[in-house]
């Protein structure tokens, strides 16, 4: 069984864009426009056509007469129009169903089980569990080895730590198209921006099921109350209309995937979280001339990009330690300093009082972590016998 979208539900039919005529038109003009329109479906060019081409016809017939009773009666119109101007869902220009694709997947997924809706889950994801089970056995050889390194004290390569950062790349990936797919369907607007995930996502998907879950209940009452639908159907006469015969709205219940489908995205939240965890702790600053850099200079200059591009293309945030604090302030560059920097002139820069860190942007985690941890590692390494509580308690 396979859902159909309902007019003044899932979907409000913009009889202006049906007709062909603009929303200031004239009646003549929309009067006109309808009957060229009806004179294509009229039931006698109907006769001894497809099945599916007739029943499109009888439709369209019957929406340019739901439109001929509207436009052309002054009050329906601007009563019509006040309804319109109010939807915030899909429109249809064509006379054609029309529902959004998250829309529609939740509406057929309604019709099922919730053990069916999760086997469905568990089918997609059989083929990209292949990749991901061959990544993460490469990541626990690659995560030994770097904490076998750390702890005899050896430097640990960058191509390793390189290696080790695809590989978590490709477990995140995976992660995500789970998530995306789940997220979908609850209806989830995801905490990320532009694919990005931060410190403190695993609790903004939490929050984010429970605004869905909210909505999703709203959603859920005004389509058992119908009132779009209602108002539609009052206007045009259409004496076919059923009312719902649901009274008590605050009985709905949302559909039994829901809670099991929340769960999965929670505890794939989860585990994007905790590989958000290894990758940071993975990550590395460059310090450009770093047989220069020692000690630790007044402040730091962080720049953000390619550090073989050409300096425009990196982004530069420089901050001031504040010890009485335990703070790192952001300052503005001083003039002098940037045209050093524009210049690649680290060594001048050290003399005048900064150190310099330079990483690229890493793939799914937002700027503003990475520069946290950025900012975390520098104190750690120029000042690692000072409490940890202290590096970054403001920024």
């Amino acid at each position: 069984m396979s859902y159909e979208p309902q007019e003044g539900i899932d979907y409000i039919v913009d009889f202006y864009a049906v007709t062909g005529v603009a929303r200031d038109s004239e009646q003549d003009e929309i009067k006109k426009a309808i009957n060229k329109q009806l004179s294509q479906y009229h039931p006698d060019r109907l006769e001894g056509v497809a099945p599916e081409f007739k029943a499109r016809g009888e439709r369209m017939a019957r929406i340019l007469n739901k439109a001929r009773g509207i436009l052309l009666d002054a009050e329906k119109r601007q009563q019509y129009d006040n309804i319109f101007d109010e939807w915030d869902g899909p429109v249809s220009t064509s006379g054609d169903p029309a529902i959004t694709i998250s829309a529609h997947m939740r509406a057929e997924m309604s019709m099922k089980s919730a053990d069916e809706v999760i086997a469905a889950f568990f089918k997609s994801d059989k083929d990209t569990d292949v990749f991901a089970s061959s990544s993460q056995s490469r990541a626990d050889l690659f995560e030994g080895m770097i904490t076998q390194m750390e702890d005899a004290g050896s430097e640990v390569p960058t191509e390793l730590r390189e290696q080790y950062e695809a590989t978590l790349l490709e477990i995140e990936q995976n992660l995500e198209v789970k998530e995306s797919t789940r997220t979908d369907l609850m209806g989830v607007t995801s905490p990320t921006k532009y694919g990005r995930i931060g410190s403190s996502y695993g609790e903004q998907v939490v929050l984010a099921i429970e605004q869905a879950r909210a909505n999703q209940v709203e959603e859920l009452q005004a389509r058992a109350l119908g009132e779009t639908a209602r108002k539609l159907a009052i206007l045009s006469g259409d004496t076919d209309f059923k009312s719902t015969d649901i009274t008590d709205v605050s009985k709905i219940q949302l559909p039994d995937y829901f809670e099991p489908v929340a769960e999965q995205v929670a505890e794939i939240a989860t585990k994007r979280q905790t590989i958000l965890e290894k990758r940071l702790a993975n990550f590395e600053p460059t310090y450009p001339e770093a047989e220069a850099q020692s000690d630790a200079k007044t402040g730091v200059i962080f720049g953000l990009g390619d550090k073989d591009a050409e300096q425009p293309a990196m982004k530069w945030f420089t901050f001031i330690p504040d010890f009485d604090r335990g703070a790192m302030d952001s300052v503005e560059m001083p003039a002098e300093v940037a045209e050093m920097i524009a210049n690649k002139d680290y060594l001048a820069v050290f003399k005048a009082g900064f150190n310099v860190a330079v990483f690229p942007p890493l793939d799914h985690i937002d700027l503003q972590t990475l520069l946290n941890e950025a900012i975390d590692k520098y104190v750690n390494k120029y000042y690692p016998d000072d409490d940890e509580d202290d590096s970054t308690s403001e920024r």
